[in-house]
């Protein structure tokens, strides 16, 4: 979700109550959007409070269906207020694939380095959708010692794997990390990745 229009805000809070499971599911992970935009002062306090305070309570609601909560946890991620990491933390525990996703992708839209552990455990999992939500994690939080298993990635057969490897890379890779991309970028022969690994040297060297 790329939109900062906020008048979108309204129409995806009515469809968190509104909409069909998948609708509200779609529309609680839009609003975290709106949850970093507030955060970095670009919509009103008041906004991001009321996008706080309803996915944290469609969060706790024990009727609320799963793929609804696992959407609002990634979205509360964005938050700072202080009760979110313990309803990050919730939501790892219960375990399964979609949760620790989901708990994976809160993590790393939270920025915050306490979970480090947790995403570094997960970035060799068997379970491919952890897998890239660990990497993705691994790239927001910033964790350096993710770069050797990240490196491996360049070479993944899953597009996604290897596409999030290249951005993560870029955001925590050294000099290293850098040549590889670079050696990623002559072999490359589709015009699309070689622009994506142009970014990714760009914003190592910046």
């Amino acid at each position: 979700w790329d939109s900062e229009d906020p008048g979108l805000i309204r129409p995806l809070l009515n469809a968190l109550t509104h909409g069909e499971e998948e609708t509200a599911a779609l529309a609680a992970e839009a609003l975290g959007r709106y949850l970093l935009l507030a955060e970095l002062g670009k919509i009103s306090q008041a906004r991001g409070a009321e996008i706080l305070k309803t996915l944290l309570n469609l969060y706790q609601k024990d009727d609320t269906p799963e793929s609804v909560q696992q959407a609002a946890i990634r979205s509360l991620g964005y938050a700072t207020d202080e009760r979110i990491p313990q309803w990050i933390d919730s939501a790892y525990r219960k375990g399964g694939t979609a949760w620790t996703a989901a708990a994976l992708g809160a993590m790393g839209h939270s920025s915050d380095m306490r979970w480090e552990a947790q995403v570094l455990d997960h970035l060799d999992s068997p379970d491919s959708l952890i897998r890239l939500e660990a990497i993705r994690a691994a790239g927001e939080i910033g964790t350096e010692e993710a770069e050797e298993l990240l490196l491996l990635y360049l070479k993944d057969d899953d597009d996604e794997i290897r596409h999030a490897a290249i951005w993560a890379l870029s955001e925590v890779g050294d000099k290293d990390a850098r040549g590889a991309l670079e050696n990623e970028r002559d072999e490359a022969d589709d015009l699309v990745e070689q622009e994506r690994l142009d970014d990714a040297i760009e914003n190592i060297s910046f």
